[in-house]
């Protein structure tokens, strides 16, 4: 399933170079996890995180001249470096527990990369990628590389929405499966900065189209719906202050019928997205863990 492996031959490692490129384009407010005051950017944990920031870039670099062993081996001893001071800082007011969440399972994907017997550069390149715009997401909130991606995946969402509409349903899983690849290509660094309830829901949603699209009898309607849905949640995310100007591409004549079917679609949804979170959480079963010095 992609949900685990989220990164995969589809030309997004092309899509991740024009992005690390730099973000001068890119401009939000700064969410709410944040402390932007000058005293939290002048801390000692904030220039840890700026320094892994540019160890990071690094790397990133480093992967993609690597040519020997040796390059690889080189790279792997840096990882383990940055790890070990990654789990020394405190994120408090820099990110959520989630997010330091995010970027720790981002990191150690990575490093499994690094340690894999058999060692794929282009997946090697593909998890430092995800580690630079983690890092990218903690020390530039205001214009994260990772905005960059809004454009990218607001086509696919069109594209998808077409295949849809023509009834072309394995063109549709295939789209679906591409944009639900980089979708989850962003989501780490996304979570360092976005409330982890916003993202679950743009999560959810993806699944209830997934399932959708996954049925023996699929229902174009219900599959419009999760995607209107998607796409609604998605300029909340990237914080699009047009969101209506990516309304419906199969607005009905009849405004006001429109309003109460796409009233009721967001209930379906959300309903959905709420029995997804149930049922995790009748399956969930706590653990308790020795606290290993403060990370959060």
């Amino acid at each position: 399933m992609l949900w685990t492996r989220v990164l995969r031959r589809s030309g997004m490692l092309m899509l991740g170079i024009s992005a690390l490129v730099g973000c001068a384009a890119c401009s939000v407010n700064a969410p709410a996890v944040y402390m932007t005051h000058a005293a939290v950017e002048q801390s000692d944990e904030f220039q840890k995180i700026t320094s892994l920031n540019a160890t990071a870039d690094q790397m990133y670099k480093n992967v993609y001249a690597a040519e020997s062993f040796e390059d690889v081996l080189a790279i792997r001893q840096q990882l383990q470096k940055f790890s070990k001071t990654m789990t020394q800082i405190k994120y408090t007011g820099i990110t959520s527990p989630e997010g330091a969440r995010a970027f720790y399972d981002t990191v150690l994907e990575a490093q499994k990369e690094f340690n894999a017997v058999q060692y794929s550069q282009e997946e090697a390149s593909e998890a430092i990628a995800r580690v630079r715009l983690v890092t990218d997401a903690l020390t530039h909130p205001s214009q994260p590389m990772w905005l960059q991606y809004y454009r990218t995946i607001h086509e696919e969402v069109n594209v998808l929405e077409t295949t849809v509409k023509d009834a072309k349903w394995a063109d549709a899983l295939s789209s679906f499966n591409i944009l639900k690849t980089h979708y989850l290509f962003i989501r780490p660094a996304m979570l360092i900065q976005r409330p982890p309830e916003e993202e679950e829901r743009v999560l959810g949603t993806l699944r209830f189209i997934e399932e959708e699209l996954s049925r023996p009898q699929i229902s174009k309607r219900q599959v419009q719906i999760g995607i209107e849905n998607f796409r609604l949640m998605l300029s909340d995310l990237f914080a699009k202050k047009d969101a209506a100007a990516y309304g419906p591409a199969l607005a009905p004549p009849n405004p006001w019928i429109w309003s109460s079917v796409l009233g009721a679609s967001i209930l379906t949804v959300l309903v959905y997205v709420a029995y997804l979170r149930y049922r995790h959480e009748q399956n969930y079963v706590p653990v308790q863990k020795e606290k290993r010095g403060k990370v959060y």
